[in-house]
């Protein structure tokens, strides 16, 4: 009744730990899944990136065939009009005559209105969808550099902090013609050298380009002084930026080492996947070993219900057997006083004989001895074969006994046999349990390394996005600051 209770709360511990265990996995699923479902987000932006680009392209093709198309066709309807006209005019006496093919020739006139008309259409519709692939494009162009910002304004910076350095670059001095750049919408450096001409224009006061041969000296040494406090201010500014920049670079170092806890993370959370297997396992086994073990013990208390029953057929065996050997020695006992009397009537009717005696009475005497004798020998008879029926029973018995014994040896050896199984059958799940209870500790520990690094992760992410935001609101205000310049 112990071991019973004792294996109901056993259970019940396991069956609650199997519980937390399960919803722990679950909770490993869906942090999986989450991943998953960001990395398939930002791969699939970078693919809708890629396919409007190309769509983009296909497009302006296609609108550029539809312009050269229109373009085509409205200079052959323009020709055919004059064409038909000057027709019209040359055979004004000739209508009667040539009705048909004015008739055919204004038909052309109306297909061909059409087909304008249709590309028209099509050019306006290629337009709007033109527009909105530019939308889509400049959209994803822009999800594109909030994701590439942080590490690209460190480059462009330090590319600006060098062109800053040299400023014949941004004006040549002898002719004050402004350093073209280039012409990408994203040089940074060629913006700032625009900036520059245009407030070195705005403080000389003139919105023209100076010839050097025109103008004097003193006014381009003025320039240069201006153009080179300029450039200090826009040193000090692009210092400022990279300052911001090492900021955000301190900013990224954590978010790579991050990164590496969350790959770490994923390892673990495998790791947490293959202890539930594990865990798995461990209960498959012990609940095998638990069963096997029910099984032998159910079986070692039938062996002891037959044994009891052995030893119950085994006692009454015994007491036959003492009773038969009680009643054959009472019968030993009673023939041996019937020998013992028949050899004395014997001797007494040998000496009857001898002596000389009435006839008529030693006849009747003799009569009655020897009627004595005769029933003697009659109970002596019965004696004997009391005594050999007993002596059969006490035979049977006797193999009776024999064989409950050999059945009593062979249980009790099955007993020892079923006992020892027992013995390592409960040794065997006392070890499946404090394996099981490693494993459970183990993914526990897991679970609590993963939550924490998820949390950990998640205060990076947190903390480089409030980072970003502030480089992005100094930049801003630099720019501002240049702009009042």
């Amino acid at each position: 009744m112990v071991m019973a209770k004792w294996s109901s709360k056993q259970w019940l511990a396991i069956a609650a730990a199997s519980q937390r265990e399960a919803e722990a996995h679950e909770k490993a699923i869906i942090l999986s899944k989450e991943n998953d479902e960001l990395q398939l987000k930002l791969e699939a932006c970078i693919e809708a990136n890629d396919e409007l680009q190309t769509k983009l392209k296909a497009l302006i093709e296609e609108k550029n065939s539809l312009i050269e198309m229109y373009e085509r066709a409205a200079s052959e309807s323009n020709y055919k009009s004059l064409i038909e006209a000057d027709t019209a005019e040359k055979n004004d006496m000739e209508v009667d005559n040539d009705g048909g093919s004015v008739e055919f020739a204004k038909g052309k006139e109306s297909e061909m209105k059409m087909v304008v008309k249709n590309l028209e259409h099509q050019l306006m519709e290629m337009h709007e969808e033109n527009e909105k692939l530019m939308g889509l494009y400049e959209k994803a162009m822009h999800e594109r550099d909030e994701f590439k910002r942080t590490l690209s304004s460190s480059g462009q910076n330090r590319i600006e902090s060098r062109e800053l350095d040299c400023p014949e670059k941004l004006v040549e001095v002898d002719g004050g013609v402004p350093f073209s750049g280039s012409d990408d919408v994203h040089n940074e450096p060629s913006l700032f050298c625009g900036d520059c001409q245009v407030e070195v224009e705005n403080q000389t006061g003139s919105g023209t380009f100076y010839d050097s041969e025109t103008e004097p000296l003193n006014l381009t040494a003025v320039k240069v002084s201006d153009d080179r406090n300029l450039l200090k201010m826009k040193l000090e500014a692009a210092e400022q930026k990279i300052s911001h920049s090492v900021k955000a670079l301190s900013v990224l170092g954590p978010l790579e080492k991050a990164f590496g806890e969350f790959d770490e993370l994923w390892g673990q959370i495998q790791a947490n996947e293959e202890g539930f297997q594990r865990e798995a396992r461990a209960m498959a086994r012990l609940n095998a070993s638990s069963a096997k073990l029910d099984q032998k013990k159910e079986e070692l208390v039938r062996l002891q219900v037959g044994k009891g029953g052995i030893e119950a057929a085994l006692r009454k065996t015994q007491q036959a057997e003492v009773e038969l050997r009680g009643n054959l020695a009472i019968l030993k006992s009673r023939i041996e006083e019937e020998n013992h009397r028949q050899e004395n009537e014997k001797v007494l009717f040998a000496i009857d004989n001898i002596k000389k005696v009435d006839s008529s009475w030693t006849n009747w005497h003799l009569g009655g001895k020897a009627t004595d004798l005769l029933k003697s020998e009659e109970d002596k008879t019965k004696l004997q074969t009391e005594i050999k029926v007993s002596r059969e029973k006490l035979g049977l018995i006797k193999s009776e006994l024999e064989d409950i014994n050999k059945k009593s040896a062979k249980i009790e050896n099955e007993m020892q046999a079923v006992q020892m199984d027992i013995q390592k059958g409960s040794r065997i799940v006392e070890e499946m349990e404090l394996a099981l209870q490693g494993v459970i500790q183990e993914k526990e520990t897991l679970l609590e390394m993963g939550e924490s690094g998820m949390s950990e992760f998640q205060t990076m992410i947190i903390e480089y996005q409030q980072h970003t935001f502030d480089v992005d609101l100094k930049e801003v205000e630099i720019k501002i600051l240049e702009r009042n310049y």
